[in-house]
């Protein structure tokens, strides 16, 4: 039994390593992306680079991802499914989702000037969006090779084909945007030479593992797992995306470039904190799922994490200056009020998670997604109405609303069917204490009296509170008791 939780642990550590560094090797290349491409150029390259992402979601039908209940969980006696028939139902896949593909990438390449006139308003150019289709098709291709890997518990090939595509998309921005100076198309150039090479490998190392075929009738289990999981991505990319695409109609692609500016200083919070918990925090919480003492557990870790969160997001308020100076060479200074409510969206979308865990429990994840339903749609009317008043803070201002919408309905469902007692007079405290070093940080903006205020609050806040509460002394015996672990086994 150990055995197999370490196994499960080793391939969930490799995952999460794999999507940290390409996430945070992407983030060096914005200095590169703010300093060649104009405001407006930065705006439209990350609406190219979502609606890519977003098509081969939609043309996939999640259907890739539903390849481990076609391989494990075939037959309604749950048996494995022999080889040759693994063999014939990836061929079916292909055979299914190749001509979606194709027919997609046909229509961007046919009507790339409506549709750039359109997305644009006129301030963009066809070729833009005829780059991007064949950047959809190469992220197609490469989709179900490295599927297939993760099905098969390959991660560490996982891994290492998308640190490969990260070095050829760095190494072809470097070039075409540095040397060829061609902007935003060096841009898609480099992106189309990584992903497109590696998906040629891969397709060629995929193609012994499938018998082409048009028994489609094989995918059944691939669609009784996608299709259920298909509008709760939809309706969280709506929440996610939306409003680059609202922005333009009102305040041009220069708006849209400060708001994705600002969007990728605050998704330093995701990728530091919120990726890596969600990645342990989903089998935790399955792991107590008997434990009578769970929810004292869960509301702990909960504060725990709330303590953490607030610290980063003050964090953000010291040096988000200092960053978006750096990063967008003092092209992006005015997106610091995009950058506060992006963050406080994240910190919303993180709270989220914790909550959550009781509508797993209680598999009510079917009244969670008309819960992620509404704040998509909310976001979208909070956008209509910010928008062309206040640009690109009216948007992350309707984005940090729509995500406490979310985390507000989500812990109404969760705390119906799974009561937790959370520490809601610890929490309270910690609120107005973070209220008030906030509103001192944006009084003063002297990064050192800023970094003095952070530091005022982490003493008299997060730590007071764990050391009143007799909890400092135990994460201390807890990280030594570790410490001691990890030297006994050399590491």
């Amino acid at each position: 039994m150990s055995g197999l939780i370490g196994n499960l642990l080793s391939h969930s550590a490799l995952y999460m390593m794999a999507n940290l560094l390409q996430r945070g090797l992407s983030f060096l290349l914005i200095p590169l992306y703010a300093r060649y491409f104009t405001t407006a150029e930065f705006g439209a390259m990350d609406m190219l680079y979502q609606l890519a992402i977003t098509l081969a979601l939609l043309t996939s039908l999640g259907l890739p991802q539903g390849l481990v209940r076609g391989f494990y969980l075939a037959g309604d006696d749950g048996a494995v499914m022999p080889e040759e028939d693994r063999r014939k139902l990836l061929g079916a896949l292909v055979t299914f989702l190749l001509p979606i593909t194709g027919i997609t990438t046909a229509i961007l390449l046919l009507f790339a000037d409506p549709i750039s006139n359109s997305l644009f308003q006129h301030q963009g150019q066809a070729h833009w969006i005829r780059l991007t289709a064949w950047v959809y098709l190469a992220m197609v291709l490469q989709q179900l090779p490295l599927q297939l890997y993760k099905t098969q518990q390959r991660s560490m090939a996982f891994a290492g084909w998308s640190l490969a595509t990260f070095i050829l998309i760095a190494g072809g921005n470097l070039y075409f945007i540095m040397i060829l100076k061609w902007g935003l198309p060096g841009m898609l150039w480099g992106n189309l030479l990584g992903v497109g090479v590696t998906a040629v490998l891969l397709s060629l190392l995929f193609l012994p593992n499938l018998r082409l075929n048009w028994e489609w009738g094989r995918l059944a289990p691939l669609f009784a797992f996608g299709l259920p999981m298909l509008p709760n991505l939809l309706c969280r990319k709506v929440l996610e995306i939306a409003n680059r695409y609202m922005l333009p109609y009102w305040h041009g692609l220069s708006e849209v470039g400060l708001f994705s500016m600002g969007a990728r200083v605050a998704a330093i919070m995701d990728i530091l904190l919120l990726v890596p918990f969600l990645y342990a925090w989903q089998p935790f919480f399955y792991s107590l799922s008997k434990n009578p003492h769970a929810p004292r557990i869960f509301a702990r870790v909960t504060h725990y994490f709330f303590l953490l969160l607030i610290c980063i997001f003050l964090g953000l308020q010291v040096f988000q200056g200092l960053a978006l100076h750096y990063l967008g060479h003092g092209k992006f200074d005015a997106a610091g009020p995009v950058v506060s409510f992006l963050v406080l969206a994240v910190m919303f979308n993180g709270i989220q998670y914790c909550v959550s865990a009781g509508i797993h429990l209680r598999k009510k994840l079917v009244p969670e997604m008309g819960i992620m339903a509404a704040a998509a749609a909310l976001n979208v009317v909070l956008n209509l109405f910010f928008i062309p008043h206040f640009g690109a803070t009216g948007a992350a201002g309707a984005t940090a609303l729509s995500y406490f919408f979310y985390l507000v309905g989500t812990f109404v469902l969760s705390q119906k069917h799974y009561p937790v007692p959370y520490l809601w007079g610890r929490a309270l405290i910690i609120s107005l204490l973070g209220l008030m070093a906030f509103a001192a940080i944006k009084h003063w903006p002297s990064p050192g009296a800023r970094a003095a205020i952070l530091l005022v609050f982490f003493l008299c806040g997060p730590l007071q509170d764990l050391w009143r509460n007799g909890e400092l002394g135990q994460l201390r015996f807890f990280l030594i008791q570790r410490w001691t672990r990890l030297k006994g086994k050399g590491i």
